[in-house]
């Protein structure tokens, strides 16, 4: 499980490699300025231009929040992650772009059994509650309201809660393989879920790369 650049390390896990091509591409170009999570995936582009597999043949399935990888890996090297995946995206994150960096890569991904979790009005940390000191914390600060709420966002309680309830489910369907949780992983379930709440969760299986 990993969020951000971790879920990045997830998914080399799981098979990916890093894309030198596609590093040399899109960091010479002005996505960059579009797109601010390349300023992590970019840095990639300074390693010896090599073959890094970190594949573990012990990853059985990944969980991933607000990943970054369509610089990184794009759609040739996410095709080789074939366990089972969760993939949560926030919408109003400013740091890893919802679209370009997880509902874009979530179509090239090469699992059969795949989640995409979309929680609206929810940003970068969305899964952060009160009680995670080290993030919130020094945004928290006087003087610094303005930028805690251009960055945590708000409903992070909501977002954590709906997060715990969709690792619990995932990990009891794919690793203790107990299809009983099976239910809690559809949109069906998402939409009770949230009912009345922002913000509002759904939950996909397939996109097409468009």
């Amino acid at each position: 499980m990993g969020h951000s650049l971790g879920a990045a390390t997830a998914y080399s896990l799981a098979g990916a490699n890093i894309n030198f091509e596609r590093l040399q591409a899109n960091c010479e170009s002005m996505a960059i300025a579009l797109n601010p999570s390349l300023y992590l995936q970019c840095q990639a582009r300074f390693l010896p231009a090599r073959p890094h597999s970190l594949k573990d043949p012990r990853i059985k399935a990944v969980i991933s929040a607000n990943g970054i990888a369509s610089t990184l890996y794009g759609p040739e090297e996410l095709q080789k992650v074939e366990v089972p995946l969760l993939m949560a995206s926030a919408i109003d994150d400013v740091v890893a772009l919802s679209l370009l960096e997880q509902i874009h890569p979530f179509s090239w991904l090469g699992s059969e059994e795949k989640y995409l979790a979309v929680m609206s009005d929810a940003s970068h940390f969305f899964f952060t509650s009160g009680e995670d000191t080290d993030i919130v914390s020094p945004l928290t600060q006087p003087g610094a309201e303005a930028l805690a709420e251009f960055v945590l966002g708000g409903y992070r309680e909501v977002g954590s809660a709906y997060f715990e309830a969709l690792n619990l489910a995932f990990w009891n369907v794919e690793l203790k393989e107990d299809k009983a949780y099976l239910p809690y992983l559809s949109d069906r379930y998402a939409q009770q879920l949230s009912v009345d709440q922002v913000p509002t969760l759904s939950i996909v299986r397939d996109i097409s790369d468009e």
